[in-house]
């Protein structure tokens, strides 16, 4: 009798990656943590994956859309995905990311809109913060007192007289972390001079 000899492949590894955040990157309290599983089905009651914050198991997750991680304290957290068996046994596929979680950035001008009327002069503005910031600005008729900071701050605008009977407007932009945001300048035109009527038509 012939031997018949069948030659099987070997299954492929399952795999586990977090994408998003980056290992190591500062994050806001809530954020979607991203990851790609691959050669592992993932089926309501059957194999799934537990995620883990600072070691803790938040349960099993038969879906692979991102999760919504909500209201973690500020600090250092490590945050894992492990791969499961039906059973829950955890399988030895897992990956992980340091994140740090830091306060929203709070960047933020008072008013929105700054109005000048049309002799110019100085105007306030509030700038509410909690990062470094910086204007940008390039108006030719505008001056700042401050152009940069950290944290709130109240500075001074002034804009050179309107000679024109039109009115300007500009915008400068603020910027702070991964924030920026625009601040509108508006100049009302000068009043126009009175016509004074020729001698022949004088009463």
């Amino acid at each position: 009798d012939s031997i018949r000899v069948t030659q099987v492949e070997p299954s492929a590894t399952p795999t586990v990656t977090i994408t998003s955040p980056a290992n190591n990157s500062q994050v806001d309290s809530s954020f979607f943590l991203i990851f790609v599983i691959q050669n592992w089905q993932i089926s309501q009651g059957g194999r799934h994956f537990h995620y883990f914050i600072d070691d803790q198991d938040q349960g099993p997750v038969y879906s692979v859309n991102p999760l919504f991680l909500q209201d973690l304290e500020l600090g250092t957290h490590v945050i894992k995905i492990q791969l499961a068996e039906p059973d829950h046994t955890l399988t030895e596929y897992v990956d992980s990311i340091t994140v740090e979680v830091v306060p929203a950035t709070i960047l933020t001008a008072n008013p929105e809109t700054v109005i000048f009327l049309s002799e110019g002069g100085p105007q306030t503005l509030e700038i509410v913060a909690n990062v470094d910031w910086a204007i940008e600005n390039t108006l030719s008729w505008l001056s700042f007192s401050d152009t940069s900071g950290t944290g709130n701050a109240n500075i001074t605008l002034t804009a050179l007289e309107n000679t024109d009977e039109v009115s300007r407007t500009g915008n400068v932009i603020l910027r702070g972390n991964d924030r920026s945001g625009f601040i509108e300048v508006v100049q009302e035109g000068a009043t126009p001079s009175p016509c004074t009527p020729p001698d022949s038509m004088r009463v």
